[in-house]
């Protein structure tokens, strides 16, 4: 009588915590099914604590033999061709490549997804026209498409 008393408690107790919803809670689909409780906890950002490491998408462009394309002028822009502040994109010189996209522009996007176009122009023609969709979390960016690398013939 004892056990069943513990074990009822027990189930009890985990049902209770296990099934109350928290704050942001976002419903599964209709046709999913994933236990007792159907809800994706989803705290709110302001509590999320986030790692130190720096999230950027790179872009390599390189020529026929593989050396790097430097490029006259470059940036990211929205679908619209938008141009993004000029802080979340750049040419990093020790790896050659041109970064597309960096964590800054998580703050104000957070958990969404966001079509852009990165675009390269040399002797005044664009060369480089390359789209990628990217998602934001909390705290990063995440490349969901996109080239690693164009080559430039």
């Amino acid at each position: 009588m004892k056990n069943s008393i513990v074990f009822i408690t027990l189930i009890g107790a985990c049902l209770w915590f296990g099934c109350s919803k928290p704050k942001h809670v976002e419903p599964l689909d209709d046709n999913s099914v994933t236990g007792i409780c159907q809800v994706i906890e989803m705290p709110p950002c302001d509590s999320v604590m986030c790692t130190m490491n720096v999230v950027a998408i790179a872009l390599s462009v390189v020529d026929s033999s593989n050396n790097p394309v430097v490029l006259d002028s470059f940036y990211t822009t929205d679908m619209a061709e938008h141009k993004l502040p000029a802080g979340l994109y750049s040419y990093d010189n020790y790896s050659h490549n041109y970064i597309v996209l960096t964590d800054g522009w998580v703050q104000g996007h957070q958990r969404t997804n966001v079509h852009l176009l990165f675009q390269g122009y040399k002797n005044g023609v664009k060369i480089v026209d390359e789209p990628y969709s990217v998602n934001a979390d909390c705290c990063h960016i995440q490349k969901v498409s996109g080239k690693d690398s164009v080559i430039i013939r």
